[in-house]
């Protein structure tokens, strides 16, 4: 078999296309009858098919319509010259209608009325005056040369080219270029089309069939048509208003084919004329109700996207009436203002969800603003209405003018809750804050250390150098123990700052707060109750476990001295957890924590909790609410959390507890 090259199957395509496009032109010149010698026909469908081809196909279907056109060489039975014109103009009037569609935009589909004007009054109305101006000239030089009657038909030539593209163009268009039907059962909406279609044809057979014999009544009964030929356009857009229409026509011109029509009686000319005024007026009315309808169908997809992302939308999005009633809040706007998704709307006000000292702001800045500018953004302080909290956001307000007078007729809002960003910035601070005073300690423990160092080793020398009886001695043993002590404190100030000798090694959690759980239970509190909910199984983790057995053990002592020798609890928890990356931004603030699976420490007591001025300082050194205490057991839990890259998360409130949450990175394997 002989292979066909990319080049060569496109030629033929094209070659196959002309052809194609001529045999069309030609069948359709057969259908409708020229102006020539007095003929007459309601719709002359070449004009329709060479400028549907010029329109789809560009430059590509040029020859094709060439060769249709100056097919009036040897089928009109002219000479030459007044067929080489009638042939010109012809191509004249495709080249134009097709060059003015082109130029200003138009699409094929016919789904823009904008599309219906443009292709009847630029495109078909100067089109069709051309070619008949064309013809009318060129008939001119046929014999007798009779100028005058040579221009007899320049009406109805107009009507004939008109129509051919009213009524034979539409449905070549809609039918190439909407290639799917939208419908949820394609099959049923194909065969009701279809029903549409012959049931066209047939009433427009018996309407313009000459079957009652009277031309008023007749013409009377066309208006029939209209219901069924809207309904097409209704049900099935572009497609079916020019398929029904379509199929008007051609009833019509079979029946002056088969010479059943009235066009034969004394009165027909005057029946054909009146004819193609009823088709021009269903063809142009069933295009611009079904392009009306398309750009309806459109204009509700896009509302109800519109809709569909404003209620996806994690922004608090709402609009309100010029009176300030509130029409509509998405999802977001409801959680935000605390309104329950089945509660109405039309009985809340924008002012309802404003917070009570922000109304006077609103009522004589911000909504001045909105009308004078069109807009105002800015922080406003809003009221949950589910149970009265008050929320700081950043909204953007913006007023919606209607386009005909220009009067305002809504008002749109876009709000953003701070709170989290708060939060975030607080943590922010806090982490920035604990950090420089992380270095200064660490800074200042070093130096320290290494001073203490060496006056230890000085010590040791000055205690070999006396003898135990020596008066000295018990001083310098009291040296020796302050010094040990300074040692210990240097140590917890290192530990802060997360620079603290470790010797890390795998630790089975489990076992250690079990094992520190029953050491430490007759030093706690006898009036607190311990509960131990451990998970088992769970993974090893990687770690110093002198400092994991002293960030618990300072856990446990402030959980126990919280409870005042009161009656209370104590829960120890052991649990694994997977963190994201959004949850660890969320809950772990200012560490750096890898997302993955966590081996989570809870220590939990039922004690007199802390207020939210305390618990921003909790982890600061030297900070503490003892009377006895240094304040650097949390703030060196920190700094070896920190070492063991994992985080810790505090809740509290005073006279209901404190919670605290430790994670770590659990090992592989």
């Amino acid at each position: 078999m002989m292979s066909i090259s990319p080049k060569q199957a496109r030629l033929l395509r094209l070659i196959g296309l002309n052809l194609g496009i001529a045999v069309a032109y030609i069948v359709g010149k057969s259908i409708g009858k020229a102006p020539i010698a007095g003929g007459f026909s309601p719709v002359w469908p070449p004009t329709g098919i060479a400028l549907s081809a010029l329109v789809l196909f560009g430059k590509e279907a040029l020859p094709g319509v060439l060769l249709g056109c100056f097919s009036s060489l040897w089928t009109s039975g002219l000479p030459f010259l007044p067929a080489f014109g009638i042939s010109l103009g012809n191509l004249a009037e495709a080249l134009l209608g097709a060059g003015i569609l082109r130029s200003y935009g138009f699409r094929p589909s016919l789904s823009r009325r904008r599309d219906v004007l443009l292709l009847a009054i630029p495109a078909a109305v100067l089109g069709a005056g051309v070619g008949a101006t064309v013809g009318s000239i060129s008939l001119g030089f046929a014999p007798p040369h009779d100028w005058g009657k040579a221009f007899d038909g320049w009406w109805t030539w107009c009507m004939e080219d008109l129509l051919g593209v009213l009524v034979v163009a539409p449905p070549i268009l809609t039918l190439a270029t909407q290639r799917k039907i939208r419908n949820r059962h394609p099959i049923r909406a194909r065969l009701e089309l279809a029903s549409l279609f012959v049931m066209a044809g047939l009433l427009g057979y018996f309407v313009f069939g000459g079957t009652l014999g009277n031309a008023a009544v007749q013409f009377n009964l066309t208006y029939a048509l209209f219901p069924l030929v809207l309904v097409a356009a209704d049900r099935h857009g572009p497609r079916g208003g020019s398929l029904a229409t379509f199929a008007t026509a051609v009833s019509a011109l079979l029946a002056q084919h088969l010479g059943t029509a009235l066009s034969g009686s004394v009165a027909g000319r005057d029946y054909l004329i009146l004819l193609a005024g009823f088709l021009a007026l269903l063809a142009l009315t069933s295009l611009l109700l079904a392009a009306g309808g398309e750009e309806r169908r459109a204009r509700s997809r896009e509302l109800r996207g519109q809709a569909r992302l404003m209620e996806l939308a994690t922004e608090a999005i709402g609009m309100a009436s010029p009176g300030g009633r509130v029409l509509r809040l998405n999802t977001a706007a409801r959680d935000l203002f605390g309104i329950e998704p089945t509660r109405p709307l039309r009985e809340l006000r924008v002012v309802d969800v404003v917070a009570p000292k922000e109304r006077h702001r609103f009522m004589k800045e911000i909504l001045p603003q909105v009308m004078k500018t069109g807009s105002w953004s800015g922080d406003i302080v809003v009221r949950n209405l589910r149970d009265g909290t008050l929320i700081p956001t950043r909204h953007f307000l913006f007023r919606m003018d209607d386009p005909l007078d220009g009067r305002p007729e809504a008002f749109g809002s876009i709000g953003h809750d701070l709170r989290e960003a708060q939060r975030a910035e607080a943590a922010l601070r806090q982490t920035q804050r604990l950090e420089s005073l992380g270095v200064l300690a660490g800074g200042i423990a070093h130096d320290y250390n290494n001073l203490l160092t060496a006056a230890m080793g000085h010590l040791d020398l000055a205690r070999e150098l006396v003898d135990a009886d020596h008066p000295a001695t018990p001083h310098l043993a009291a040296v020796t123990t302050l010094s040990e002590r300074s040692g210990a404190l240097t140590r917890q100030l290192l530990a802060y700052a997360g620079k603290g000798g470790a010797e890390k090694a795998p630790i089975d959690l489990h076992r250690l707060v079990g094992d520190m759980a029953e050491l430490l239970r007759s030093t706690l509190s006898r009036k607190a109750e311990i509960t131990l909910t451990l998970e088992p199984d769970l993974p090893m983790i990687f770690g110093d476990p002198v400092q994991v057995e002293q960030v618990l053990m300072n856990l446990l002592m402030n959980a126990s001295e919280a409870l005042e020798d009161r009656p209370g609890g104590i829960r120890l928890g052991l649990r694994q957890e997977r963190l994201a990356a959004d949850e660890i931004a969320r809950r772990f603030p200012g560490f750096d924590l890898a997302p993955g699976t966590f081996v989570a420490l809870t220590v939990a007591d039922t004690g007199i909790g802390m207020s939210q001025g305390t618990m921003d300082r909790i982890f600061d050194p030297f900070f503490t609410t003892k009377t006895l205490g240094r304040g650097l057991g949390l703030s060196a839990l920190r700094g070896i959390l920190q070492a063991h890259q994992g985080g810790v998360e505090v809740h509290s409130e005073p006279g209901k507890g404190t919670k605290f949450t430790l994670v770590f990175p659990a090992m592989e394997g």
